[in-house]
C-alpha cells in the first residue's frame, strides 16, 4: 500500500503557521514577563532549548483564546497549492495520507478545515481549560533529538512497520530523520540540500500537483 506523509509547517501549509500566530498576537513585550517570540525562537536555534519548550513558552503567554486563534488561521487560509487535490485523489485511489508535525494540532486542524479537509493528524495534542493550554507528546523517544518532543520517525514507523510504501514531505532539520527512513521524499528548502548530500531518492516540491503526478506513476508500477 503507497503512504504519504507530509510535515505541516512550510510545507503543507506554504507558510510557518505557528510563527504567523506568533506574529499576529504577541502581546506587548513591554509588559512585566512577556518576551518576543523571536528571543525564544533564537534560544532554539541556539539549542539553548528543545522545539517543545519553545512552542511552550511562545504560546503559553499569548493572550488570546484558541477561538480568535482557530478563526484566524482558518481565515488565511494557509494550504500549498495542490494540497486538497492530493487529499481527493488519494481518497480515490485507496492511498493513506497523513500530517506529520512538530506543530500544534489545533491549528494544524484549523487550517484543513478552512479547505473542508479531514484526514489524520500526527502532532503535538493540546488541551484547553479555563484559558490556560496544556501540551501532550504522544509520540515522544527519549532517543530521539527531538526529545521531548514527537518524534516522527515513530509517527513513520507505525506506517512502514505493515509493509507500505512511504513517500514523505518536509523542509527542515525535523524532517532529516523520516526523509533517510522514506522511500521517496518531496522536499523544500533544507531538506533539498539534506536529500541530495546523502543521496536520497528525492525531487523538490512546488506544489502538491508534483506529488500526484508521482502517485500516479507509481499506482501504475503497483498494476
Amino acid at each position: 500500500m503507497l503512504t504519504i506523509l507530509c510535515d505541516f509547517d512550510d510545507t503543507v501549509a506554504a507558510a510557518n503557521v505557528g510563527q504567523s500566530i506568533f506574529k499576529r498576537f504577541q502581546p506587548d513585550v513591554m509588559l512585566p514577563g512577556v518576551v518576543p517570540w523571536e528571543e525564544i525562537r533564537n534560544r532554539y536555534s541556539d539549542r539553548e532549548i528543545s522545539l517543545a519548550k519553545y512552542q511552550e513558552l511562545a504560546f503559553l503567554q499569548l493572550d488570546q483564546s484558541k477561538t480568535i486563534i482557530e478563526n484566524f488561521v482558518r481565515e488565511s487560509r494557509p494550504l500549498r497549492s495542490g494540497f486538497k487535490e492530493l487529499v481527493e485523489f488519494c481518497y480515490n485511489n485507496d492511498i493513506a495520507i497523513a500530517i506529520t508535525s512538530h506543530g500544534l494540532d489545533f491549528y494544524i486542524t484549523a487550517a484543513l478545515d478552512s479547505e473542508d479537509i479531514n484526514i489524520p493528524i500526527y502532532s503535538v495534542e493540546t488541551y484547553f481549560e479555563k484559558s490556560e493550554m496544556t501540551f501532550k507528546y504522544p509520540y515522544a523517544d527519549k532517543s530521539c533529538f527531538a526529545w521531548p518532543g514527537n518524534c516522527k520517525c515513530k509517527m513513520l514507523e507505525q506506517y512502514q512497520g505493515s509493509g507500505d510504501t512511504i513517500i514523505y514531505a518536509g523542509d527542515s532539520t525535523s524532517d532529516a530523520c523520516p526523509a533517510l527512513r522514506a522511500d521517496y521524499v518531496f522536499a523544500r528548502d533544507w531538506l533539498v540540500t539534506f536529500c541530495t548530500d546523502n543521496a536520497l531518492n528525492y525531487q523538490k516540491l512546488g506544489s502538491f500537483y508534483d506529488i500526484i503526478d508521482y502517485a500516479k506513476k507509481t499506482i501504475g508500477d503497483y498494476k
